[in-house]
């Protein structure tokens, strides 16, 4: 019986590849609403989908070099680093004292703070179009580069010493919780990075703890990207 590798190939017509493209992006958009509604494994499907449309390794080649999209440039959208960029203060929150420490960072995300009876109520969100100062970059950039010294400059996430791309944060997401494997183990900078107290903003002396996972936020956001950088392609 011939192997699976000697098995010959015949080339996809450009067509097909644009119809499934179109397809996979309605997909995604559902999956972006559905998980804005409350259901958080959407986001994992949403990491595999991201995965397929950017993502080549060796044979396997992505929907977007397929189409020759990956070298247009991609939507940045990620806060300046340090300070507090994108706040959502609520109500009678401004008697409290907050601090962020220097060697953490969340790029993709808004910090949502407001009052309730039972206390303050702590949420990360994607930005969305919050950002108005949005650049384009190449996509090799936007993705977190082609080496080990690319990360610090094409970090999303930061936690002390652990730094995530936005390749990182969708393949971890997608390897590791269940779109393509769900693991016994996930590796320690998946760990650190994804707890709700990960950032370490400091609200009258205690840490704040969020209501959200960082790393799926940030998948939302990096799936928001890629929607308006997709529309760009298509003008």
């Amino acid at each position: 019986m011939a192997k699976k590798t000697d098995i010959e190939s015949i080339p996809r017509e450009r067509w097909e590849v644009e119809k499934a493209a179109e397809e996979i992006r309605r997909y995604l958009i559902r999956l972006c609403e559905d998980y804005d509604r409350g259901n958080l494994f959407a986001i994992v499907l949403v990491a595999v989908i991201l995965r397929t449309l950017l993502k080549t390794k060796g044979q396997s080649i992505s929907v977007f070099e397929q189409l020759g999209w990956h070298t247009n440039l991609f939507v940045d959208s990620r806060s300046p680093e340090g300070g507090f960029s994108f706040w959502e203060i609520g109500d009678n929150v401004s008697n409290h004292t907050f601090l962020m420490q220097k060697e953490v960072y969340g790029g993709l995300l808004k910090k949502k703070v407001c009052n309730t009876p039972e206390g303050l109520k702590f949420d990360f969100a994607p930005l969305l179009d919050v950002n108005r100062r949005s650049k384009q970059i190449s996509f090799i950039d936007w993705y977190g580069g082609d080496k080990d010294e690319d990360k610090e400059k094409n970090k999303v996430l930061k936690v002390g010493e652990y730094k995530f791309t936005r390749e990182d944060c969708i393949e971890n997401v997608a390897d590791k919780d269940g779109g393509a494997h769900f693991d016994p183990t996930i590796p320690i900078d998946y760990y650190a990075l994804r707890q709700p107290t990960s950032l370490k903003i400091i609200v009258d002396g205690q840490v704040a703890r969020f209501n959200q996972n960082p790393v799926y936020v940030s998948v939302r956001q990096i799936a928001w990207e890629v929607l308006k950088s997709w529309d760009k392609v298509k003008k």
